[in-house]
């Protein structure tokens, strides 16, 4: 068997030609939250190796052409890909915030991507970057990498040097822009604090789906004051 992905509570490991994707402890709320909160219609089953046990931990057995995570796939999608992608993270940040959760920040090795002959798939699944929120802010328990070069961190998180704090929940949907601009050509903006921060920069590299949908619905999760932020797509 190979690792393809490894958090402290899910994996995915290639076994022969097929694949497994397993969730532990899911009698944890982020755990289980970030289980239901997957689009799995596409997976191809393998029904008899496929086990769930409630509140304990669900192994599922499935066929795919290739999995990866968003790492290896900069620059090679199209621009449908590019609002499926959007679309599906949203459609997860959606279902946490539902469950008084959120994401604090995005990386592309916690991307899995999964292509199927007739679809493809995309899959955050760090449960350890899954925070509480408390009237629409998360609470921060647990130091984190600001420099990691394949992580996407909003401004606001420079200005905080010590644990716990508490951030505006909208900090993700600031990542999450950036994580799609990211894909479209592999160029990443480096800031330090909201006051390096540089609006022609992003809209710069957005120049390949200027005035898109997903350009607007970008450009809509990038401001500044987390308050302005709205994760939408219309």
């Amino acid at each position: 068997m190979s690792k393809l992905y490894q958090s402290s509570n899910v994996s995915i490991v290639k076994k022969n030609k097929n694949y497994v994707l397993e969730f532990k402890n899911l009698k944890e709320q982020t755990i289980s939250a970030l289980y239901n909160s997957l689009d799995l219609e596409n997976l191809k089953f393998i029904v008899n190796q496929t086990k769930c046990q409630k509140n304990k931990s669900c192994i599922i057995n499935f066929e795919a052409l290739k999995v990866t995570t968003l790492k290896n796939m900069v620059s090679k999608f199209t621009y449908k890909e590019l609002v499926f992608l959007f679309l599906s993270l949203k459609k997860q940040l959606d279902f946490l915030y539902k469950q008084k959760l959120g994401v604090l920040y995005f990386n592309i090795n916690d991307i899995v991507v999964i292509h199927t002959s007739n679809s493809i798939s995309f899959m955050f699944l760090n449960t350890d970057n899954i925070y509480p929120i408390n009237e629409d802010f998360l609470q921060i328990s647990q130091s984190f990498n600001k420099k990691n070069p394949t992580s996407f961190i909003s401004p606001e998180l420079y200005s905080f040097n010590s644990i716990p704090f508490n951030v505006n929940y909208k900090v993700s949907f600031f990542s999450l822009a950036h994580l799609i601009v990211y894909m479209i050509e592999g160029k990443k903006i480096n800031f330090t604090d909201t006051t390096d921060w540089n609006n022609n920069d992003f809209e710069k590299l957005c120049e390949p789906i200027d005035n898109t949908k997903l350009f607007w619905a970008l450009l809509r999760c990038q401001e500044i004051n987390p308050a302005n932020r709205y994760l939408l797509w219309i």
